[in-house]
């Protein structure tokens, strides 16, 4: 069940995934798909669902020269806003001081 959920989340990560989604998509409760999740990943999904989401994120905003808007929507995310929080609780900086960092370019 968890290769199947976590092929699920990846081909839908340009929306927003949700957790009651992925536990219909594999027709398992969500208890036994949380289960899966700690015991193969040590994360529960939606921590799992959040850290890919941003692993995608992260390689937009290094491969594309697109502004952060459309980062935000190709990626599920409702605004670049709410991209912009969530990124800088989870990775501690910024989505555009990420992309200067991995571009090497100057502030």
């Amino acid at each position: 069940m968890g290769p199947y959920a976590l092929r699920y989340i990846a081909a839908n990560l340009h929306k927003p995934v949700s957790v009651p989604e992925v536990v219909a998509a594999v027709c398992v409760s969500r208890s036994t798909l949380d289960r899966s999740f700690q015991s193969h990943l040590a994360l529960p999904i939606s921590k799992e669902i959040m850290r890919l989401r941003l692993e995608r994120v992260k390689r937009h905003l290094i491969e594309r020269k697109t502004n952060l808007k459309h980062v935000a929507l190709e990626n599920g995310f409702p605004d670049a806003t709410t991209l912009c929080r969530i990124f800088r609780r989870e990775i501690g900086i910024t989505p555009g001081q990420f992309r200067k960092q991995a571009l090497g370019t100057k502030a």
